[in-house]
């Protein structure tokens, strides 16, 4: 319950200390008598956001300060908003400055300013069971009933996660099981990566290769200058030479053996 309210430069009001009753307070007045800027005090003291036309003409600095008391507590609760033009703002509750959004906090619960036509909580079906809950003295059973809420909502979101990393075991599982299946399947040779990279390497070399090999054979085998033609030569002038001088070094067989392997060279080629 709101006891009392000082202003200090605020709008119109140069110094205002309100004492409310704890009975039933209005204030009544013609337009324009100040109601709305007392109203706009408590909104103030409440979180709202402040601008520099609040101010007082001519003053640099205003306050609001309301007294409340709280039910089952001996203290009244102290709340103050200091500002000052060019931006600089303060905020305390029981002389500790707090932020903002602390102060919003705290004062949510306070009371609830309504104007003519203005949404009322006590409307929105989202209060509704709040406002049943404190009728009923049941405040301590609901918070207790969101924290065991809050705990099965934790143990439920642990199992679903427990089922989804099962769930992806066991499809990882059937998955090796698939690839274990298919590597047994292709039977594969202890050295048969090496051979398909070497079979790989012939294939794509297919033309350089067969390039190479035609060059080779001609060399060897196909000219008319070719490898084979000189040695066939040089058997001629050896067999000559023997015989002339069977001492020669060199064996007959010798020549006739590198014959025949430039012949099978320039055939494999």
């Amino acid at each position: 319950m709101l006891k009392r309210l000082r202003v200090k430069n605020f709008a119109l009001i140069e110094k205002l200390d309100l004492q409310f009753s704890p009975e039933f307070n209005i204030f009544t007045g013609e337009t324009g008598a100040g109601k709305s800027i007392i109203l706009g005090a408590l909104n103030l003291l409440f979180g709202d956001r402040a601008s520099s036309e609040i101010f007082r003409e001519g003053e640099e600095e205003l306050f609001v300060e309301g007294n409340f008391g709280i039910p089952g507590q001996d203290e009244d609760l102290l709340i103050r908003r200091e500002m000052y033009r060019g931006g600089r703002s303060y905020v305390f509750i029981n002389d500790k400055q707090v932020t903002l959004h602390t102060l919003k906090e705290t004062t949510s619960h306070l009371a609830e300013i309504m104007g003519q036509h203005q949404h009322q909580n006590m409307l929105n079906p989202a209060n509704h069971v709040d406002i049943l809950d404190r009728f009923g003295n049941l405040e301590g059973c609901a918070d207790r009933f969101k924290k065991l809420f809050d705990e099965w909502k934790s143990l439920k979101a642990d199992i679903e996660k427990l089922v989804n990393t099962r769930r992806e075991l066991l499809h990882r599982a059937d998955y090796l099981k698939f690839q274990l299946s298919e590597i047994e399947s292709a039977k594969l040779g202890i050295n048969e990566e090496e051979e398909l990279i070497q079979e790989r390497k012939i294939l794509k070399n297919a033309a350089t290769l067969k390039e190479l090999s035609s060059t080779i054979y001609s060399i060897l085998y196909d000219d008319d200058n070719s490898v084979y033609e000189r040695v066939n030569q040089c058997r001629d002038y050896f067999n000559r030479l023997k015989e002339i001088d069977i001492n020669l070094p060199v064996k007959h067989e010798d020549v006739e053996n590198l014959a025949i392997i430039t012949e099978e060279l320039g055939k494999a080629a």
